[in-house]
């Protein structure tokens, strides 16, 4: 009756032979590799509940005299497309998703329907591309609102996003290593500082010495008269 039918109703095919046709052939009606109807008179006639798995199905049939051993004649096929409004669940769409701020993240969503429906979501009233991957930041976390369009209708749905974050340690980060840094400074500093005054100390000495030295030599060359 239709080839375009909506998922949940009824489909009706007739097989029929054309005038003249031996009386002796039988029909079967198959849709894709399942027989639908077994071989039996004409007409032959099926009635089948539409389901949006059977999109794509094709439907023919089949002709052949019982034992006449013939080759089987097939009739053109009819391509079944069943329509669908559109659908979105927690597998499409899982309702809470965890993001991890300064990754790359997508927001998983998609919607089943035929004709294919067309998805958006927004944050904020701001468009926000699902199924691509985006780098994170705390300001992604919120409510995601999503909805898929076809001709037969449309479907919306939220996603809760949760963005996990590690706050900077500062006082091990940053504290810690210039405390280390300044105290590596004082100690060098002090230690210049004792290092040089001993060095002051031994060339005072060393002069005192010198001078000693030389008095004693002139004391030698002019002893008193």
């Amino acid at each position: 009756n239709t080839s375009s039918p909506a998922a949940g109703t009824e489909v009706t095919g007739v097989c029929e032979l054309p005038p003249g046709a031996s009386p002796e052939l039988q029909l079967q009606l198959r849709g894709n590799r399942r027989v639908l109807r077994a071989w039996a008179p004409a007409p032959l006639s099926v009635t089948l509940m539409a389901q949006e798995d059977d999109d794509g199905m094709e439907l023919s049939c089949e002709a052949q005299i019982p034992g006449a051993g013939k080759a089987l004649k097939m009739s053109r096929p009819i391509l079944l497309s069943v329509l669908a409004r559109p659908r979105m669940d927690d597998g499409s769409c899982p309702p809470s998703q965890n993001w991890t701020e300064g990754q790359d993240e997508t927001l998983h969503c998609w919607a089943r329907g035929n004709p294919p429906p067309i998805l958006e979501c927004a944050k904020d009233r701001e468009p926000f591309t699902a199924g691509v991957p985006h780098p994170v930041t705390r300001a992604h976390t919120g409510t995601y609102h999503c909805w898929a369009t076809n001709p037969l209708g449309t479907v919306e749905r939220d996603i809760t996003v949760w963005v996990h974050y590690h706050d900077i340690d500062w006082l091990h980060t940053v504290v810690v290593p210039v405390l280390l840094l300044v105290g590596i400074l004082v100690a060098a500093g002090v230690g210049y500082g004792v290092y040089y005054r001993k060095k002051k100390v031994r060339r005072y000495r060393l002069r005192q010495r010198q001078e000693q030295q030389r008095k004693v030599e002139m004391e030698m060359l002019h002893p008193p008269g």
